[in-house]
């Protein structure tokens, strides 16, 4: 079983907290490049805090984005798929892309845990190419998929099973 989220913009993203020190990760222009088409496309608010930068999803069932940056490095994380990237521009475009719905995350689960997360970029249309992939050790059977992705040009449309 796939299941979709398909939804359209909810509400305004505001940006919430924030930090004033000069080299607090949210003064970077990645960060600033983010916050930007957070608030065009108003699929996410921003959250900042002392770890970096969350995108929060204005609607149920979103994908939750996370930058994390630590000792220079920048984590990014879309719900329970994580990454390291060093390049800034490169996280930027991923963050971009999933918001705007262009990147999803793909779940699968053995009916109880989620064992298997993949990354999968839009090519054309409605194909998808597989990415980046990140299965924990253990598991047994394959159950249910859940696909989580922001389709800011969708009309209001929930939650779709495929």
């Amino acid at each position: 079983m796939i299941h979709a989220v398909q939804s359209g913009p909810v509400a305004i993203g505001d940006v919430e907290g924030g930090q004033s020190s000069s080299s607090a990760p949210c003064n970077q222009p990645v960060f600033r490049r983010i916050e930007q088409c957070a608030r065009e496309t108003m699929m996410v608010r921003c959250h900042w805090t002392s770890e970096g930068l969350h995108l929060v999803p204005n609607f149920p069932g979103g994908l939750p984005i996370s930058i994390l940056v630590s000792d220079g490095r920048q984590t990014v994380s879309f719900g329970g798929w994580y990454d390291e990237i060093e390049d800034t521009a490169e996280v930027a475009e991923l963050v971009e892309k999933a918001i705007r719905g262009d990147l999803r995350l793909v779940m699968k689960s053995d009916g109880r845990i989620y064992h298997t997360f993949a990354v999968e970029m839009r090519e054309d249309g409605d194909r998808w190419r597989e990415v980046s992939r990140m299965e924990t050790a253990f598991w047994f059977r394959q159950k249910p998929v859940r696909v989580i992705t922001h389709l800011c040009n969708e009309p209001f449309g929930g939650l779709t099973a495929k």
